[in-house]
Formats: C-alpha cells, sequence, structure tokens
C-alpha cells in the first residue's frame, strides 16, 4: 500500500494505469465541448440542434449546460436553455456512464383554437422544466460520442411528461 499520494501515481504509471484517477475510474478524460441534436421518440426528426459543455471531475461529478433551437425544423421556431450536474463513471478509458439532472428553460409554441373563427393560433410561451438523463459516453481518441435519455417534467406550452433521446458529438479540449 502506497504511503503518499505521489507513491500511489507511481504505483499506477508502473502498472500501466496512468490515466486512472484515485476513485478507481477514468471519468475526469470525458470533459467536452459538444454539438447536438434531440427529438421525441415519435417525432425525432423535428428536434433541436444545439451546442453544450460538460465539465467532470475526478470524483465522478460533473457540471453541464447546453442551448438548444429548432429554428427552420418547426415554425415558429422555439429555443431551450439547459443547466445542471450529475455523476459519472468511467471504468475504461473508452466508455462512461452518466446520470445528469437538468433545469430547463426556454420557449415553446402553444397551439389555441380561436373559438370564434376556428382558425388554429400559435403563441410563443415561456418553457421550464426538469429532466434525468441516464447516458453513455464513448470516447475516440479526443471524441466524445454520447446518447442520452431525457425523462422528465415539462410546461411547454403544456404541463406533462417529457421524454427525448439526445445525440452528442464532443471534443475533449
Amino acid at each position: 500500500m502506497p504511503a503518499h499520494a505521489d507513491d500511489a501515481t507511481l504505483a499506477q504509471t508502473s502498472t500501466g494505469n496512468s490515466g486512472l484517477n484515485q476513485k478507481g475510474s477514468f471519468i475526469d478524460h470525458f470533459d467536452n465541448g459538444y454539438i447536438s441534436y434531440f427529438g421525441g421518440y415519435k417525432n425525432f426528426g423535428k428536434g433541436y440542434y444545439g451546442i453544450g459543455a460538460e465539465n467532470f471531475s475526478e470524483s465522478g461529478s460533473f457540471f453541464n449546460f447546453s442551448w438548444h433551437g429548432c429554428y427552420g425544423i418547426i415554425d415558429p421556431g422555439e429555443m431551450q436553455f439547459r443547466i445542471g450536474g450529475g455523476y459519472g463513471y468511467a471504468p475504461m478509458e473508452c466508455i462512461a456512464f452518466t446520470g445528469r439532472l437538468n433545469a430547463l428553460f426556454g420557449t415553446a409554441t402553444k397551439y389555441e383554437i380561436d373559438k370564434k373563427t376556428g382558425k388554429l393560433n400559435d403563441k410563443s410561451v415561456f418553457a421550464y422544466g426538469i429532466l434525468f438523463a441516464p447516458g453513455i459516453r464513448l470516447k475516440l481518441s479526443k471524441f466524445v460520442f454520447g446518447v442520452n435519455f431525457d425523462l422528465g417534467w415539462a410546461y411547454m406550452g403544456a404541463s406533462g411528461f417529457y421524454k427525448d433521446v439526445e445525440l452528442t458529438l464532443g471534443y475533449d479540449f
């Protein structure tokens, strides 16, 4: 058993596990800035594209934020900002399992039928919610590919259960 942290680092290096942190994980190797696309299970083609970042600590906890929009995909366009944190574990240098909890803020389109004319009207409303997202990350060199399964509650013109799939392509700077 090494007596000092420097001895532990030397022991890990001599056994070939130089990337393994003291918690027995490679999770701090998965920091990345990313581009993403997410959409609902039934209408994935009408989803949101965006940018974001994840910053992992050696303990496995991480901070993440992202901005997404769907301008040009649906009319009128909508946007979302997500911010939160979570925990991840990487048993190998190339794979990590994560769980994050995000607050969601943005705009959504609420559709209403005008009772006088029978015409469908749309208006932009403030959207908000909370999401839990279990996910997986695969790392190849400096590139990080991710899949998240977002589940939660949101008000986006109407209150209800929220679920979607997010695909990310990140780069570890």
